[in-house]
């Protein structure tokens, strides 16, 4: 989906997110466990809201959120929930790129792009795995371009 120029990221990322906290959930409910032995907090409940909320909300709050736009000269993307941060990365700063992909993604054929800078990485999440490829090769190719203008 573009709009405005700007494009989202794969909706299977939302699953992938699900997933995720899915296992973070249950890392948080056997510390509430375990913690609920040692206090008289109501850490259980506590463990339930936020696994809820990393299972169930965030992973669709923050696909909304997500978009991205490649030009001749800049990678532009935006992301964030609560505090919405907008990146800009002009081409001549990309050092290198990478592409990233865990067991998940992998199953779910997604890949993420990592862009280095000098003094930073970045990453595009969640692109199918051969738009992730298709983008890294347009992008090397406007960084050569780039560098021959010099």
């Amino acid at each position: 989906m573009i709009e405005n120029g700007y494009e989202k990221i794969h909706p299977k990322a939302q699953i992938l997110w699900v997933l995720n906290g899915m296992i973070g959930s249950i890392v948080i409910m056997s510390m509430a466990i375990i913690l609920q032995r040692y206090t008289t907090l109501w850490v259980i409940p506590g463990g339930l809201i936020l696994s809820i909320y990393i299972t169930l909300i965030h992973p669709f709050l923050e696909y909304i959120q997500w978009s991205y736009k490649i030009t001749e000269s800049k990678i532009d993307y935006t992301h964030g929930i609560y505090f919405r941060k907008r990146t800009i990365i002009p081409v001549s700063r990309i050092q290198h790129l990478d592409i990233k992909q865990g067991p998940l993604q992998k199953y779910f054929g997604l890949s993420n792009i990592a862009i280095y800078t000098a003094g930073q990485s970045h990453e595009i999440p969640a692109l199918l795995s051969s738009k992730a490829q298709k983008m890294v090769e347009s992008i090397n190719d406007l960084i050569l371009k780039e560098t021959n203008h010099e």
